[in-house]
């Protein structure tokens, strides 16, 4: 049994982006270690054979050591089913692990539910990279990544090398944490669940 995910290197400066990816934790396979390129994927699988559902870390390290500097990500690890209830207006939220405190109340827009990413972050692993100036805010998840920019209502979907604008139906605050307001229906796409909607109540869970 293994854990997969994929990250995505890009380089908008000049020159090819040139470097390594390396894991503190062997149970982390890597491909590939080395890279060159301004568009880069790497694979990563997480061997979970033989352990005990106790025992498999919720996140890994990955130092990324390149000719433009070294960074350090966490990458969260995700076996199994996601499942969780909202309700607008409530700051909380339920699950199979209990109740998680909110940081922002989940609110609505003509059409769609807008949610703080730092909130995100803790009801789901899936934790998102700021850049241009904490503006705009990338999630990686397997081949695809997925970008909001604060004052827009389009996000930039990635598959691969291909590239898609997304119309939001709200536009992209940011709040006082210095999280983002996120429509909650284009996450839930992006990560493979859906959402089952009763009044102002939202249960997201995983498509089987």
């Amino acid at each position: 049994m293994s854990a997969y995910s994929e990250i995505v290197l890009t380089n908008t400066g000049p020159g090819i982006l040139e470097g390594t990816v390396s894991c503190e934790d062997e149970k982390l396979e890597i491909n590939p270690e080395d890279f060159s390129g301004n568009f880069v994927s790497i694979e990563l699988r997480y061997n979970t054979e033989g352990m005990n559902k106790n025992d498999i870390p919720e996140f890994v390290f990955l130092a990324i050591e390149s000719n433009v500097g070294t960074s350090n990500i966490k990458i969260p690890i995700i076996t199994e089913k996601i499942e969780f209830t909202l309700k607008v207006g409530l700051q909380v939220a339920s699950g199979a692990s209990g109740i998680t405190r909110l940081v922002s109340k989940p609110t609505k827009s003509a059409e769609t539910y807008l949610l703080a990413s730092s909130d995100l972050e803790v009801i789901i692993p899936l934790i998102g990279i700021k850049s241009n100036g904490g503006q705009t805010l990338f999630y990686n998840l397997g081949c695809r990544g997925l970008g909001f920019t604060v004052g827009s209502d389009i996000a930039e979907l990635r598959i691969g090398e291909d590239i898609f604008r997304i119309h939001l139906g709200a536009v992209v605050d940011l709040l006082p944490d210095g999280s983002f307001a996120v429509p909650l229906d284009v996450i839930t796409s992006f990560i493979g669940c859906e959402i089952v909607e009763q009044d102002d109540v939202m249960k997201v869970v995983s498509r089987n």
